[in-house]
């Protein structure tokens, strides 16, 4: 259960950054747009006399009162009806971990630029949106907004993505439109400040999100109260979700989820005791106590798995090496209900950390070992 509903939150951060989708987007076309083509055949927007970022950087001249800033610092007037899911994360504070240092990680986060336009290693913050899935299991719409510690070079992020670039001019704000070549989804870009960027690939929503109409959701409710130290913290509201053809699609415990459940919340935290924390908010207490006997039983089945693979004449060694921090980490898998919330608290740190430095001893005892002792 924990399982399928981490890697459909994840998702969220997955697919915007992949750049995902193949229906053709359609152009703005009303009365008050003004359209500024600025494509020449190359992959970069030609137009150098002001730094773009800056310049569609300037306050623009919202229509109405945008949603006020949570408490958390929160601006959630970006966050509207339509996502279900939102992720925030720190990818500059998260980076600078030691679990990060291994330069072929390094590697890996590096590669990102290519697929988000900037370097990861300059996002202090991260919101990345999705809403719910559509008919016949219809790819769900998504958003992001970006907040870098440094000034957003335009033309570098068109650059990186590969894009052709078209600017437009509608009440007052100035945005893009960008399409890589073979490609047919356009993704759209606004930066509401030097150091900001909103992107989606879906017209309809990124125009919602760029005039700040959101903030009002029962998403927004939760984002408003989560707790921003966290590495990264991703919350989900259940009740748009229980359609057909959302639960249709569903893997079997993730429908179960959504029909039990008001509200989800996951927090990972790499340097902390408790890594990975899931908060459940039940309809109601019989739920509670269902989506209760969930968890525990997959943690038993997870506790027989490894046993069963103990058994293996391949694995079992392994695991055998590691036995100490694997029952320690399962044994400290802590599932309680209070009232109509279920909570399931990874308290494994030390036994992450314990496994990762024998890894290392094993590692260099392996690398002095005669050729002839090497394990093939």
């Amino acid at each position: 259960m924990r399982y399928m509903l981490c890697l459909w939150l994840v998702s969220a951060l997955v697919l915007p950054l992949a750049g995902c989708g193949s229906k053709t987007a359609k152009t703005a076309k009303t009365g008050s747009t003004k359209t500024q083509t600025e494509k020449t055949g190359r992959t970069v927007a030609p137009t150098k006399t002001k730094t773009p970022a800056k310049t569609a950087g300037k306050p623009s001249s919202d229509k109405g009162a945008a949603a006020p800033a949570a408490k958390n610092g929160l601006d959630l007037s970006v966050v509207t009806d339509e996502f279900v899911v939102a992720m925030v994360v720190h990818p500059a504070k998260l980076f600078g971990a030691p679990v990060f240092d291994d330069p072929e990680v390094k590697k890996k986060i590096a590669e990102g630029t290519s697929e988000i336009g900037v370097d990861p290693n300059t996002i202090v913050r991260g919101l990345l949106l999705m809403a719910a899935p559509g008919p016949g299991g219809k790819e769900p719409a998504m958003g992001m907004v970006l907040i870098l510690n440094k000034e957003i070079d335009h033309d570098a992020v068109m650059k990186t993505l590969e894009v052709t670039a078209e600017k437009i001019e509608a009440d007052g704000r100035s945005y893009y439109k960008g399409i890589k070549k073979g490609k047919e989804k356009a993704n759209f870009f606004y930066y509401p400040n030097p150091k900001t960027v909103v992107r989606s690939q879906d017209e309809a929503i990124f125009k919602k999100m760029m005039a700040g109409s959101g903030g009002s959701s029962p998403l927004c409710e939760q984002l408003g109260k989560v707790d921003l130290s966290h590495d990264i913290v991703a919350v989900v509201t259940m009740a748009p979700l229980r359609k057909p053809e959302v639960l249709e699609g569903a893997p079997l415990p993730v429908a179960m989820l959504i029909k039990g459940l008001d509200a989800a919340q996951i927090t990972v935290d790499v340097t902390g005791d408790v890594p990975l924390a899931i908060s459940m908010k039940a309809i109601n207490a019989e739920s509670a106590q269902a989506v209760e006997g969930m968890a525990k039983g997959q943690l038993a089945d997870g506790k027989k798995m490894v046993a069963a693979m103990a058994e293996d004449p391949l694995m079992g060694p392994m695991l055998l090496m590691f036995d100490a921090e694997i029952k320690g980490a399962l044994d400290n898998i802590m599932i309680a209900k209070t009232g109509t919330e279920v909570t399931v608290d990874f308290k494994i740190a030390k036994y992450l950390k314990a496994a990762a430095e024998k890894a290392k001893v094993l590692a260099k005892q392996a690398a002095k070992a005669p050729e002839g002792a090497k394990q093939p």
